[in-house]
C-alpha cells in the first residue's frame, strides 16, 4: 500500500526543507483535508501565500507525479485508505490523474515570460507553418484551424514531402509550429532542421524539455514527464498538445481582442447555417 500523505510530509520533514514547503505543510496542518479536497490549486495556492507552480512543485516533493494525484491520494487517506474498488473505477481514476497531471505539468512550465516571447513571434511572422507526424497532427490541424479563423496565415502540411517544398521559400520572417510527444520522431526532428537552415523562428511543443527536438527551439512548452512520454499512444499526451494550442490562442486573444474577435465573428457568420 502506498504511503499516505501524513507520511509522506513526515519523511520530507526529516529532511532539509525549504520555505515555501514549510508554507505548504503549514497551511496542511492547520487546514481540514475534506476543505483541502474542495478546493482547485490556485485557491490552495492563495491561502498558503505561493504561487501556483510551488503548490504542484510541492506536491511532486512527496512522490505525486501532480496535485490531482495527491488529492486522489488525500482522499484515500481520509476514507480510511480503503484501496478496494472495482477494476473500472481504479483504471478510469489512474486515466482522470494521467489527464490532470498533463496539464498540470504544462502549466507548471509556461512562464508569462515564455507566453509572451509567444505571441510576440507569431504576432510579428509573416506566417506560421504548423506540423505534427503521426498521432501529433491533430493538435497541429487543430492549431492550423484556430489561426485561420483568427486570420492569421498559416499552413499546416501532413505530407512531409510538400513541408519540406513550403519550408524551402520561409524565411527568417516565418515561424514554424512543432509537435511531437517524444521529441524524437525522425520526420518532425528533419523539419525542424530544415526549419532552421532556413533561419525560420521555431516553437516545439513537446512531452519532454530535454528532448532531440527542443536543441532547435527559440520557444519549447513541454510536460516533462518520462514516464508519460514513452506512452505516446496515451491520450493524455495529446490532451497536453491541446492545451498548448488553446492558451496560445487565448494569449493571441488577450493581446489584441478586438482585431481578433472580429475576425472569429466573421468566421462564424461565413459558417452559420452551414
Amino acid at each position: 500500500m502506498e504511503s499516505s500523505v501524513a507520511t509522506r510530509i513526515e519523511e520530507l520533514k526529516a529532511g532539509k526543507t525549504t520555505k515555501a514547503q514549510r508554507a505548504m505543510m503549514d497551511f496542511l496542518s492547520r487546514t481540514d483535508g475534506t476543505s483541502v479536497l474542495k478546493m482547485s490549486i490556485s485557491e490552495i495556492a492563495s491561502a498558503a501565500g505561493l504561487a501556483d507552480a510551488t503548490v504542484l512543485r510541492f506536491c511532486r516533493s512527496l512522490g505525486f507525479g501532480g496535485f490531482q494525484e495527491f488529492k486522489i491520494r488525500l482522499a484515500q487517506d481520509i476514507s480510511g485508505g480503503m484501496t478496494e474498488r472495482p477494476c473500472a473505477v481504479g483504471f478510469v481514476s489512474e486515466m482522470a490523474t494521467d489527464y490532470h497531471a498533463a496539464v498540470d505539468r504544462s502549466f507548471a512550465n509556461l512562464t508569462p515570460e515564455l507566453l509572451q516571447k509567444i505571441v510576440e513571434d507569431i504576432l510579428s511572422a509573416r506566417s506560421v507553418c504548423c506540423f505534427g507526424a503521426g498521432r501529433s497532427y491533430p493538435a497541429a490541424l487543430e492549431l492550423y484551424n484556430r489561426f485561420t479563423k483568427m486570420g492569421i496565415e498559416s499552413r499546416c502540411e501532413r505530407d512531409p514531402l510538400a513541408l519540406s517544398v513550403l519550408l524551402s521559400s520561409r524565411t527568417e520572417q516565418d515561424v514554424i509550429v512543432l509537435f511531437s510527444v517524444s521529441g524524437e520522431t525522425r520526420m518532425t526532428l528533419e523539419a525542424a532542421e530544415l526549419a532552421r537552415a532556413c533561419k525560420m523562428k521555431i516553437l516545439v511543443i513537446t512531452g519532454s524539455g530535454g528532448s532531440p527536438l527542443t536543441r532547435f527551439a527559440d520557444a519549447v512548452i513541454y510536460s516533462d514527464s518520462a514516464e508519460r512520454t514513452a506512452d505516446t499512444d496515451a491520450v493524455a499526451n495529446r490532451l497536453m498538445q491541446f492545451f498548448a494550442v488553446d492558451v496560445i490562442c487565448t494569449g493571441l486573444r488577450f493581446r489584441d481582442k478586438a482585431r481578433f474577435d472580429e475576425y472569429i465573428a466573421k468566421g462564424n457568420v461565413a459558417i452559420a447555417g452551414k
